[in-house]
């Protein structure tokens, strides 16, 4: 990727009136507090493998979005590919799900401000206002629940507070980066703060295309929160948060590696629309060549509640969240400057989830002892819409091939609609006892249930054959199907650790997580009906159809997907 250069203009105000610029020295931090374990914790007393980074680490670093953050926190990587909705990949120490398959959900957990978000190309919107980021490394099945099996990544943003404060931020740079974010806190008496904090991001694409002007891989968004924080009593906070964001791009293309067997067809049909032919040399010059559209947009909104309340004994959490995303993405999808295969994806998803922990200490235990009780509920509902058009080349492309060109009509193609609904619930226990001061052990169980219920329909508007065929499908369309899925887990975790001085301590740790299982949701779970009829020469524009070409067997439990551990 070519260097993005910039220049920031930075003010911070508060109420004292000072001002901060990024070339100042930030002062040392000597105790960083995480909320790894659901309380309030040093990071030094934490038995997980930790990275935490600050608000003023991220700003200084230049981190903008979520996928920059893997430039800070060791062993974990961020990509998207050409649908990032559905086919962004969080991994940690090598380990996360990939796939351009809605029904496959992450084993890496993202929270923010403590809600859940289900698909890892929802979290990809930018970061502002932000308190710090944690990420936790390895299993964390006890306290975070499922797909959460290689570590979870939780995002924290300032809440309101009882003193006026203001930030702006300006950054100017290459590729004509235009990017204005800022925030502000208002005290509304002793009870009540407001606090609203928004940006836009605005960048030229950095990939050229060879035969038009059109660039890709722009930036073209903006988002905006409010937030609203009431103590009406000493024992009781309410934080109420509405947020709404927005992008139209042109996302997402790359640079061609090498060329595919199909080269010598496709390069003629390139050029002769005045594009150029695949061609390695491309993955050094940040350019390629494709002649059919790429837009890529998102409208994103949620609206969640946190309650604490202090019962004396305990303190009782709830947090209540709604969250509604949806995206579409009109690519080119035969990657050439040939005119022949588009595809138009919609994709709409709604999640309302709910947590309800109680956390006490009971301080006459041995030296102490730390325990919460929990439990959680999940209610999500999404679509998926993937329509495959033929373009004008087709016809040449499959005469090439050997094959009938009038089997493939220009603007006919093949439309698939999934639908699923998913309902989780689990409780949890996790307790921390210190056996002495310095050495303590930490338990916790937790117990998932996880139903799913999921439908394809696959409208195939093509491939009819003559002659003796008669109407027989050439390239096999699937059938419509209907699956569900259930399953039950336990997941936990043990841990020794000893604090040798205050500031080294050592542990060991046993911990089982668990990645949900669920059902495919791609045309190739209905089972291919006449997959021995696709003719050797069509297996790459039927690979372009299907994720996998080879025959799986039909019925109502072929899309089920079984979880992993």
């Amino acid at each position: 990727m070519p260097r993005l250069s910039r220049t920031t203009l930075l003010a911070t105000t508060a109420l004292a009136g000072a001002i901060t610029f990024s070339g100042m020295a930030v002062a040392q931090v000597d105790e960083v507090i995480v909320t790894a374990q659901k309380r309030a914790q040093s990071l030094q007393d934490v038995p997980i493998a930790v990275t935490a980074v600050s608000g003023e680490d991220l700003r200084l670093s230049g981190i903008q979005d979520l996928i920059d953050l893997q430039y800070s926190a060791p062993s974990l990587f961020i990509n998207n590919t050409n649908d990032p909705s559905t086919s962004a990949t969080i991994r940690i120490r090598g380990v996360g799900t990939t796939g351009n398959n809605a029904g496959l959900e992450g084993a890496v957990g993202f929270f923010l401000d403590g809600v859940y978000r289900s698909r890892a190309g929802v979290a990809l919107s930018d970061m502002i206002d932000v308190e710090r980021v944690e990420v936790l490394r390895g299993p964390q099945g006890t306290l975070f629940g499922k797909n959460t099996s290689a570590g979870a990544i939780s995002v924290i943003t300032k809440k309101p507070s009882n003193e006026f404060e203001a930030f702006a931020q300006v950054d100017i740079g290459n590729y004509n980066l235009r990017r204005v974010r800022g925030s502000v806190n208002i005290p509304a008496g002793d009870n009540a703060a407001f606090r609203i904090s928004g940006g836009t991001n605005q960048r030229d694409g950095f990939i050229e295309n060879i035969g038009d002007s059109r660039t890709f891989n722009d930036k073209d968004r903006y988002n905006v929160k409010g937030q609203a924080l009431f103590t009406p009593t000493d024992n009781l906070e309410i934080r109420l948060i509405a947020d709404y964001a927005k992008a139209e791009e042109h996302c997402c293309q790359s640079v061609r590696v090498f060329n595919g067997p199909t080269a010598p067809l496709v390069i003629p049909l390139a050029v002769a629309n005045g594009y150029a032919g695949p061609n390695p040399a491309l993955a050094t010059s940040y350019t390629n060549s494709i002649n059919g559209p790429v837009e890529y947009g998102f409208e994103d909104w949620g609206v969640s509640g946190e309650v604490n309340w202090d019962l004396g004994f305990a303190v009782l959490t709830s947090i209540t969240a709604y969250r509604n995303f949806e995206s579409d993405n009109l690519n080119d999808v035969d990657f050439t400057g040939a005119d022949i295969l588009d595809q138009l994806t919609l994709f709409e998803n709604t999640q309302f989830t709910e947590e309800v922990r109680l956390a006490g200490r009971i301080e006459d235990f041995a030296s102490g002892f730390d325990w919460m009780l929990g439990a959680f509920y999940s209610d999500e509902e999404f679509g998926r819409t993937a329509n495959l058009i033929f373009g004008a080349d087709v016809t040449s492309y499959a005469t090439s091939l050997g094959l009938p060109g009038a089997v493939y009509p220009q603007g006919s193609g093949n439309l698939q609609r999934f639908d699923q609904e998913g309902n989780s619930w689990s409780i949890f226990a996790h307790g921390a006892l210190d056996v002495t001061e310095q050495f303590t052990l930490t338990g916790g169980l937790r117990f998932n249930n996880e139903e799913k219920d999921a439908m394809g329909t696959i409208i195939t508007t093509h491939f009819a054959v003559g002659g003796s065929l008669g109407a027989l499908p050439f390239i096999s369309p699937t059938n419509n199907y209907v699956a569900s899925f259930s399953e039950e887990e336990v997941t936990g975790t043990v841990k020794a650790q000893y604090r040798f001085t205050d500031d080294f301590m050592s542990y060991a740790s046993y911990s089982r997580g668990y990645k949900t299982g669920g059902i495919n949701l791609d045309r190739s779970a209905g089972g291919l009906q006449f997959g021995t009829l696709i003719p050797p020469g069509l297996a790459p524009l039927a690979s372009c159809l299907n994720d996998s070409s080879v025959p799986q067997p039909a019925g109502p439990q072929s899309g089920v997907l079984s979880g992993i551990p």
